[in-house]
C-alpha cells in the first residue's frame, strides 16, 4: 500500500491528517503525544473511495464545533 495523497486539514483548532493510498482507502487522523509517544489516532477510515463518507464526516464535525461555539455565546 502507497499513499498517493497526503495533505492536512484544519477543522477548527484541530489539525488532522487526510490520507488516500492506492487501493483507494482514505483515512482521515491527527496526532497526540501520550507520555512522551507520538500516537496517531484515526478519526476516519472509509474503504475502496468513499469519499462522501470523509466529506460528511468532515461536515458533522463543524457542524459539532459550530455548535459548541454557539452554546457558548448563549451562557
Amino acid at each position: 500500500m502507497k499513499i498517493i495523497e497526503e495533505k492536512d486539514v484544519l477543522l477548527g483548532n484541530q489539525k488532522y491528517i487526510y490520507r488516500k493510498d492506492t487501493d483507494g482507502n482514505e483515512t482521515l487522523s491527527r496526532n497526540e503525544v501520550f507520555n512522551n509517544k507520538n500516537i496517531e489516532i484515526i478519526l476516519k477510515n472509509t474503504p475502496n473511495q468513499h469519499t462522501k463518507e470523509v466529506e460528511k464526516f468532515i461536515t458533522d464535525i463543524l457542524s459539532d464545533l459550530y455548535i459548541q461555539r454557539q452554546i457558548k455565546k448563549l451562557s
